[in-house]
């Protein structure tokens, strides 16, 4: 996603989706959590709870050691408290496509912030998510609240499975493009079964 030259119009679209995208996913996330804490699922809300700290500590140390790596101290820390803010309210990709939108480019920020959320969130959130959804499948009586959230689960599963298939095969793509883009379809394909096969076994085991 970096560039240097000015963004097109798809590119500043793409950053306002990004912006949208995490809202609704917090928003989403939310929702789960406090759902599950209502039926007492308090393991699923624990567990929320863990990937989006680990999240934010991993961005936070990413940012003192490299986004801020020469930065004054004072300015340093300050900034470092500002992304460390934005990182624990877990909207740091809203903060960093609005940047690209004001700078014109997009920069390595938004890249690493957006790989961070795909290996150590997005990815851990689909076994959570799975584990939910088993324990949702297991209970004797389903109302419809328990139905609606039965429903969320299984496509939140899908999406974040295809979503990390993709980051996956663009990055395979970038460095080896030559002879991985015939078979792009394939990888991808291949890609989302190892995703899926890794997460969902480790949620029904630990629902």
């Amino acid at each position: 996603l970096e560039t240097t030259a000015a963004l097109t119009r798809s590119e500043a679209l793409f950053m306002r989706f990004i912006q949208v995208k995490t809202v609704v996913s917090l928003a989403l996330i939310f929702y789960m959590g406090i759902y599950s804490a209502m039926t007492g699922m308090w393991g699923v809300v624990s567990m929320y709870i863990a990937v989006c700290f680990v999240q934010c500590l991993i961005r936070t140390l990413m940012d003192w050691a490299y986004d801020l790596a020469g930065t004054p101290r004072e300015e340093k820390l300050q900034r470092a408290l500002l992304l460390g803010a934005f990182n624990f309210c877990q909207v740091r990709p809203v903060y960093e496509a609005q940047c690209c939108v004001a700078s014109g480019t997009v920069g390595m920020g938004l890249n690493m912030t957006l790989m961070v959320e795909m290996l150590v969130k997005v990815i851990p959130l689909t076994w959570v998510d799975t584990s939910a959804l088993f324990a949702l499948l297991t209970q004797p009586e389903m109302d419809t609240s328990a139905l609606v959230a039965t429903i969320y689960l299984t496509v939140s599963i899908l999406v974040k499975c295809n979503a990390a298939a993709k980051r996956v095969l663009d990055f395979e793509l970038m460095s080896n493009a030559g002879e991985s883009a015939p078979f792009s379809r394939t990888l991808r394909m291949f890609f989302l079964a190892d995703v899926f096969s890794r997460c969902v076994p480790l949620g029904a085991l630990t629902s």
